[in-house]
């Protein structure tokens, strides 16, 4: 919304066009008052009015028609024999005007929702192309800062200042126009003349008798009249008397009708404006509705499979290629997530034994195990593979095996493949 000052300074411009007559100052007072009044609808926010609905802020208080209606009953109340030298439809178009503007403004401004200028007829709201305007807070004490400073100094420059020098124009125009006075130079006082002698009237005499009528004229007769002249030769015959044109009634009637139309100037524009009003919301409103938008279904993005772990970092265990035997037992399986550990079954039992030193890579694996009453098995290799995999011709771990006893001595030494096994469920 525009802020309050600005609304003023509109309704001045506006009065500056009702100048001859002049525009008295409670009428332009009232104008002012009309064209603040639309914000009152932000009451309805206490009462859980939303923004958007039809008593919402901007909606049928800011429309042309509450315009119209509200300008209507304030001339109906208190202007309705006029207001100094307006009439009552002149003081109806300036409150019409002073009120619509509040709307124009708002519909320049760069924030919130639309004007609903056709409401009730539609619930659309409108913006002009262009809006330099920044939306003024409600709030005094909100508008008493630097934001509302700088928000009114913007609205000095698109809107007060386009209205002073508006103002300006039609006021020099309406002065240009307007008729001088000649006065008139006074005239030279001239001196009382004196007044004649009065003189006594003589005496009447008695009145002579009349002299008797004269004789009557004797009577004239009258003379015969000449004839007529001889046409003369190859001379045109005598035209018929004009006849009455078929289209004089129309041209009479049309001239009756721009007479009457000229007396009631101010009645035909009332009725013009209300009735272009109430047309334009009618046309919008048996406007057919704007088809739905089309909604394409997309179809869901694919989801990307989580990606494998490395080797190095895969949970499971390892079987060897070839399950070597020493002192009655038989290496089985090779863990290294979470705990590094190998494996030996005997029959009918399986003994695991932890590796106390071990250091795994992405790229390479050293384990050292202690087997209980065996000695140290020790493991050294890298991996195949840099993602695990359970392919059974891909091995994933190539290292080298070997199994020394309490004294030193080699037990068994070779090297040997691993296939990974996921974790068992």
């Amino acid at each position: 919304m525009a802020s309050a000052p600005t609304h003023v300074v509109a309704t001045s411009a506006i009065a500056a066009f009702f100048h001859r007559p002049r525009v008295p100052w409670h009428l332009w007072f009232m104008g002012a008052v009309l064209a603040v009044a639309p914000d009152l609808d932000v009451i309805g926010f206490r009462f859980g009015v939303k923004y958007a609905d039809l008593l919402g802020h901007r909606g049928l208080t800011h429309s042309l028609l509450a315009a119209a209606v509200v300008s209507a009953l304030v001339v109906m109340l208190f202007y309705r024999s006029g207001a100094g030298a307006l009439r009552a439809k002149q003081v109806w178009l300036f409150l019409f005007l002073c009120m619509a503007s509040h709307g124009a403004l708002d519909a320049l401004t760069k924030g919130g929702l639309g004007v609903a200028f056709f409401a009730p007829f539609s619930d659309k709201r409108y913006f002009f192309p262009d809006r330099p305007l920044a939306v003024s807070p409600l709030s005094i004490k909100q508008f008493l800062t630097s934001r509302g400073l700088a928000i009114l100094v913007n609205e000095m420059r698109w809107v007060w200042a386009p209205s002073i020098g508006l103002a300006a124009t039609v006021l020099m125009y309406r002065s240009w126009r307007r008729p001088r006075r000649v006065t008139a130079r006074p005239r030279p006082t001239v001196k009382p003349r004196p007044a004649p002698p009065v003189i006594a009237p003589a005496p009447r005499r008695a009145p002579a008798p009349p002299p008797p009528p004269p004789p009557p004229p004797p009577p004239r007769l009258p003379r015969p009249a000449p004839p007529p002249p001889p046409p003369p030769p190859h001379a045109p015959p005598p035209s018929p008397p004009p006849e009455s044109s078929p289209l004089a009634p129309a041209a009479a009637l049309l001239r009756a009708t721009l007479a009457s139309l000229s007396r009631h100037r101010g009645r035909v524009v009332l009725v013009g404006v209300t009735v272009l009003v109430l047309g334009v919301g009618v046309f919008v409103a048996f406007q057919p509705a704007p088809p739905q938008p089309a909604v394409v279904e997309q179809a869901p993005a694919p989801v990307a499979p989580p990606p494998k772990p490395l080797q190095a970092e895969a949970e499971g265990y390892y079987e060897p290629g070839y399950q070597f035997t020493v002192s009655d037992r038989r290496f089985t399986r090779l863990t290294l997530r979470p705990d590094p550990s190998i494996m030996f079954a005997r029959t009918g039992t399986r003994q695991e034994f932890g590796c106390v030193e071990a250091q795994i890579t992405q790229q390479t694996v050293h384990l050292r195990c202690e087997i209980e009453r065996v000695g140290v098995m020790t493991i050294d290799g890298r991996f195949v593979t840099r993602v695990a995999t359970t392919r059974m011709d891909a091995p994933a771990i190539s290292a080298v095996l070997t199994v020394r006893n309490t004294r030193g001595e080699v037990l068994y030494s070779a090297r040997d493949n691993f296939v990974w096994r996921p974790p068992e469920q």
